[in-house]
């Protein structure tokens, strides 16, 4: 037994050029998750086995878990419309695009009881299946801008305002709670960062003092949408400096130490980087 999958991952890309520094595209392209294999059903395939001569309630059971031991691969596909442009002769640079993604047939963890067939033990039992929709739409915007010879400055944001469950599950969201309708776990509806870098010299070395800063809106941490997480903020600060093939860096990441939860996962709590100071050296050979 094994799972299918599908392989073709297509892509279309149509662009416009009205200027020489402006560029519309739009893009459709096509992706997807390699199919499962069901092991988990073997023990409840194995009791409907014992059973199922002479009763078709049981047969029926019996024919559609084998069917779905298999479990196919899902597929996602992309809509994106954006431009790509610079202006200030070329200093600074825009990016833009509105997008749509649809996941079909995706793969979910569902439950089921068998209630009507003497013999088979009537319990909650799990599988994955191709039951699973979602939809999500935002824009995004990125700004590179070089503001002088030695200072550059980078900005983008996210603002994610579909991102929402078709149909409902369980699994690894934990719970029976994902109801049609909630919004996807993990799936701030902003989110967005800013790096400003300096480039300088000092004692006869190349350097650059860079700081970047990450922010994100409240998110769910679960499908269920039981527990929305507070937004949050993070900083990073590096100095790098090298000569010919050596170079060298001190760097302090998550500088207010920000207690940021990124999910939760099987496991439990998967938590952002705690504030870290660092050193490091690399040569060039």
């Amino acid at each position: 037994l094994s799972a299918k999958t599908k392989l073709a991952s297509p892509k279309f890309t149509l662009t416009w050029r009205p200027m020489d520094d402006w560029m519309v595209y739009g893009t459709v392209s096509q992706g997807f998750r390699p199919g499962v294999t069901n092991n988990s059903l073997a023990a409840k395939i194995a009791e409907l086995d014992v059973v199922r001569a002479g009763n078709p309630t049981a047969e029926a059971h019996y024919e559609r878990l084998v069917d779905r031991q298999g479990v196919d691969s899902d597929e996602v596909i992309n809509y994106e419309l954006g431009v790509k442009a610079t202006v200030a002769e070329g200093r600074v640079s825009i990016i833009g695009a509105v997008y749509r993604i649809d996941w079909k047939d995706a793969i979910v963890q569902v439950s089921e009881q068998i209630t009507d067939v003497p013999g088979v033990v009537p319990l909650l039992f799990f599988y994955d299946n191709n039951e699973g929709k979602a939809q999500s739409e935002g824009l995004e915007l990125e700004l590179r801008a070089r503001l002088s010879d030695s200072l550059r400055l980078n900005i983008g944001a996210d603002f994610n305002w579909t991102a929402d469950i078709l149909t409902g599950g369980t699994g690894r969201y934990f719970g029976t709670g994902i109801e049609a309708g909630n919004r996807l776990a993990n799936a701030p509806k902003y989110s967005g960062f800013a790096s400003l870098a300096w480039d300088f010299k000092i004692a006869g070395l190349d350097a650059t003092a860079r700081a970047d800063g990450y922010w994100s809106g409240g998110k769910y941490f679960l499908a269920t949408n039981q527990n929305l997480s507070p937004s949050s903020e993070t900083l990073d600060l590096k100095v790098q400096f090298g000569r010919d093939n050596w170079q060298g860096a001190l760097y302090v990441r998550n500088v207010t130490g920000e207690k940021s939860v990124f999910e939760v996962n099987t496991t439990g709590y998967r938590f952002g980087r705690p504030r870290t100071v660092g050193l490091q050296f690399s040569y060039r050979m």
